[in-house]
């Protein structure tokens, strides 16, 4: 699901930044401008600045075009076969990101399901219990124990660190169905959880291969896209970086910032 969250917000920021981001000068009213007089063909008696923004105009669409979304650039400045391929990439990356992510999340429930149901949390707090001396029933101090005792401790809903915690560390071993020791590695059941969990983890890294590969074609089709249609033109000067962009308290997304001057 945060791998979604980055990929709409990414798109909605790309978008944005397209609007945002572009500085450029153009010649005011006191700007000096040159002509050139041709009475045969009228047509060029036009400044040679406004003949120079009518072809950066152009990039500029392209420019856009492809940034958000790749492909369309290219067949505006009629490149048919490279605007197809940019947009496959596209299509390709986010089907990609789309079955990835889903099976990310089939894993994630099957890994809790399997946990719910061979992970007890009182065994636990009985092997702290009895390590400890401390009364079974006194929750204060066996979880001050806990936190005395190790850097990690058991959240008290069973959220993502709660599901990491007890399938990575031994201290948590006592609550598998089939564990011999309180605090060793012999449980058979934990080992099929965590690869069931590298499964999940996996799959969602595969996901943010994908969200990965949508922005570098994002930025590939519109450097592209701009510098074909302005080719002839060494006015022209691009520059594009990724930046972090805080959306929450502690979560940033990659924003993309680009710039054109002439």
């Amino acid at each position: 699901m945060k791998s979604a969250r980055i990929l709409t917000v990414f798109i909605f920021l790309l978008a944005m930044s397209v609007g945002n981001c572009f500085g450029g000068e153009l010649p005011g009213e006191g700007a000096p401008r040159r002509f050139r007089i041709n009475s045969a063909n009228p047509s060029t008696n036009l400044p040679q600045e406004k003949q120079g923004f009518t072809g950066n105009n152009r990039a500029l669409k392209a420019f856009l075009f492809s940034a958000i979304i790749p492909g369309t650039g290219q067949l505006y400045n009629k490149n048919k076969y490279r605007g197809l391929a940019f947009f496959a990439v596209e299509l390709a990356s986010i089907f990609y990101y789309i079955d990835q992510n889903d099976k990310g999340n089939e894993y994630e429930a099957l890994y809790e399901t399997f946990a719910d149901n061979h992970w007890v949390e009182s065994r636990y707090w009985d092997a702290l219990a009895a390590v400890s001396g401390e009364k079974r029933s006194d929750m204060e101090a066996l979880r001050e124990y806990e936190s005395g005792r190790w850097s990690h401790h058991l959240p008290e809903r069973r959220n993502q660190t709660y599901y990491e915690n007890i399938g990575k560390y031994d201290q948590f071993n006592s609550g598998w169905d089939d564990a011999l020791s309180d605090f060793g590695r012999d449980s058979e059941l934990r080992e099929e959880y965590t690869f069931i969990r590298k499964d999940s983890n996996d799959a969602f890294n595969r996901a943010g291969m994908a969200i990965s590969i949508v922005m570098v074609n994002h930025v590939l089709s519109a450097l592209e896209a701009g510098y074909t249609a302005h080719k002839q033109n060494n006015g022209l000067q691009a520059s594009m970086k990724i930046v972090p962009q805080k959306t929450g308290a502690n979560d940033f997304v990659p924003a993309l910032s680009m710039r054109l001057s002439w």
